[in-house]
């Protein structure tokens, strides 16, 4: 959708009388300050479930606790896990990609909080410019929401801000066919 935020509305004070409510579209600068509020309540809520996945490890697989590893979101919406030093083996990356796809808690909110990212990167351009391609297929190369999940921030948006202009493609997309 072009401009999502128009299917939303919001209350304001009328101008004309303070005492009066008025419905008015919303903005984009609102839609955009809602997007980055619920991106950081996402993050809080893999922040506590996947520190409680990684401590129940050290009672279940004591050999896979202090392992580097993290997590993302797959082109398939399921959580796909990130050997960070390449030393996990194939059953230890499955037996860590089931434990985790089985927190529902921390899937719904990585799903949830994959595209908030995905709709801020389209329509943030004071801080994309328009410019970076984040979308389901190449999310699982760019972000890392273990990493954003263990910040010890109280706003980790710079994490995932930096992580797609480092990584990202940039959009080819033109307005302007200079090919005529």
């Amino acid at each position: 959708m072009e401009e999502p935020w128009l299917q939303f509305t919001s209350n304001h004070t009328d101008d004309k009388d303070p005492t009066k409510k008025v419905i008015r579209p919303m903005t984009k600068e609102r839609y955009l300050e809602n997007l980055n509020a619920d991106a950081i309540l996402m993050s809080r809520i893999q922040s506590s479930c996947y520190q409680k996945l990684r401590a129940e490890l050290v009672d279940l697989r004591p050999d896979l606790a202090g392992k580097n590893f993290s997590y993302t979101v797959g082109d398939d919406a399921e959580l796909k896990i990130i050997d960070l030093d390449d030393k996990l083996g194939t059953n230890e990356i499955k037996y860590l990609s089931d434990a985790i796809n089985q927190k529902t808690q921390l899937k719904d909110a990585a799903l949830t909080h994959a595209k908030i990212l995905m709709t801020l990167a389209d329509h943030d351009t004071d801080t994309f410019k328009g410019t970076y391609k984040l979308d389901l297929l190449n999310f699982k190369n760019i972000i890392d929401l273990g990493k954003i999940a263990l910040s010890k921030k109280d706003d980790p948006s710079e994490i995932w801000i930096n992580q797609i202009k480092e990584k990202a493609e940039k959009n080819s997309t033109h307005l302007i066919d200079t090919r005529a």
